[in-house]
């Protein structure tokens, strides 16, 4: 007999979720701002690859051949099944990048951290929005804080990045390279490859948490920022697991040949991770209101 109640109970709360974040969602203007951050994370994203192309080359230690070899081998395996054209433009791509890597990845690293304290600070307007924030940062400790939002955020998000990216690897034919590299002394089992994505979302869920909670002006309650990052990370994950089906389901050469066809999917990705953030803001925002509005309630019932 108790159950019913609380079935409807919780289904009246997830109703009034859906519209609580539906109203908001269109009172800020989501679709509009999720365009500004996909902008920012775009440019960000061109010198942050170069970076990261360097600082594994340099992390191999090889000589250029044989870097060059071996990282062009692990992009061409943990892509999915590919054209012959598109195999060529990232393996010219890669050439470049390998081959100035000592000095385009110096100049790369400064532009990255220059184009991330922007998008950092386009974030902290955005969440202002969402969380209703009036206070500023001044100027100098804004970049300053950018800056460091930057450094740390990238740690979480290169630590998931290469999670995810070896635990694709070595549940794979890629899994040989790290046999042969010493990594690994066999394929991964279920129960490592479960404990991996469990860590691998942890470092998403971390930074999530970390932009939430302390990038706006007003440090946002650890509750609140932890309800955001949760659903934020649950649906970025989503993505990325229904993105792999959709590229195993359907004709590859044809999602790949060309270059325009590749750029479109990636800016829509962007866009769509972009949206998901400020709807897990929307989330923590409406858990907020929630909760004020149950205190009140039982503050007037007392």
């Amino acid at each position: 007999m108790t159950r019913r109640p609380r079935f409807s109970a919780f289904r009246w709360a997830v109703r009034d979720y859906v519209v609580r974040m539906w109203d908001n969602a269109y009172e800020d203007n989501v679709l509009f701002l999720a365009s500004g951050i996909a902008f920012d994370v775009l440019l960000a994203s061109v010198p942050f690859v170069i970076t990261l192309v360097s600082g594994v080359t340099l992390a191999l230690n090889m000589s250029a051949a044989t870097s060059n070899a071996e990282i062009t081998d692990i992009v061409d395996r943990m892509l999915p099944p590919h054209s012959d054209a598109m195999g060529v433009a990232v393996h010219r791509i890669l050439d470049d990048a390998l081959r100035t890597h000592h000095s385009l990845g110096l100049w790369s690293a400064l532009i990255f951290l220059f184009l991330s304290t922007r998008l950092f600070a386009s974030l902290r307007t955005v969440l202002a929005e969402v969380f209703d924030i009036e206070a500023t940062r001044g100027i100098i400790d804004g970049k300053l804080f950018d800056i460091r939002m930057t450094i740390f955020a990238t740690l979480l998000f290169v630590a998931n990045t290469m999670v995810s990216a070896y635990l694709t690897m070595a549940r794979s034919r890629s899994a040989e390279i790290l046999i042969d590299i010493g990594l690994r002394k066999s394929a991964m089992g279920p129960i490592e490859y479960v404990v991996g994505r469990i860590v691998a979302f942890t470092f998403l869920a971390l930074m999530f948490f970390a932009i939430y909670r302390y990038l706006p002006a007003r440090k946002i309650r650890w509750q609140t920022a932890f309800v955001a990052s949760m659903f934020t990370s649950v649906f970025f994950e989503l993505a990325k697991q229904l993105f792999s089906v959709f590229i195993n389901h359907v004709n590859t050469a044809s999602v790949y040949s060309g270059t325009l066809a590749a750029v479109v999917i990636i800016v829509v990705w962007v866009y769509y991770s972009a949206i998901v953030l400020i709807l897990g803001g929307e989330v923590g925002q409406v858990y907020e209101l929630r909760r004020i509005r149950r205190t009140q309630r039982e503050v007037f019932t007392e």
